[in-house]
């Protein structure tokens, strides 16, 4: 098994959000990861710093995200370094808040998000959506 398929659960256990640097933070695709999913498994709220729209294309999956408790503007943001750095701003806001405010008022999306990401047959999807693509593409 790789290392990076394992949950840090005794870091998880020690803190209350993260920070995701996913692997793919070109503007041009979308690419999850097992970045991704940990978080959304150990049902944590998390600040992402990846390419453009990222959070956008969670929501499109079926994921919440956490808008109205942080904001999530830096998702539209083309600029990487700017993107990033409003994220930063993000992650510097969390840490002044109350800790028990934040967890009990993200419990419902952490909730909904565990149980999309493990009810979900993923892989239905993928077929689904590719078939879609091929009829699109040889229709056109």
């Amino acid at each position: 098994m790789q290392v990076s398929k394992i949950i840090p659960i005794n870091v998880y256990n020690k803190t209350a959000y993260s920070i995701i640097a996913e692997t793919n933070w070109f503007n041009n695709f979308v690419f999850y990861t097992e970045k991704t999913a940990k978080p959304i498994i150990a049902k944590r709220l998390f600040v992402m710093f990846a390419g453009i729209n990222y959070l956008e294309n969670l929501k499109k999956a079926g994921f919440q995200t956490f808008h109205g408790i942080i904001d999530e503007k830096y998702d539209s943001v083309v600029d990487n370094e700017t993107r990033w750095g409003m994220a930063l701003e993000q992650v510097d806001w969390l840490q002044r808040q109350s800790q028990r405010d934040i967890l009990n008022r993200i419990t419902p999306i952490l909730e909904h998000n565990f149980n999309h990401i493990m009810n979900t047959n993923w892989q239905e999807n993928f077929v689904i959506e590719l078939e879609k693509d091929i009829v699109r593409i040889i229709d056109h």
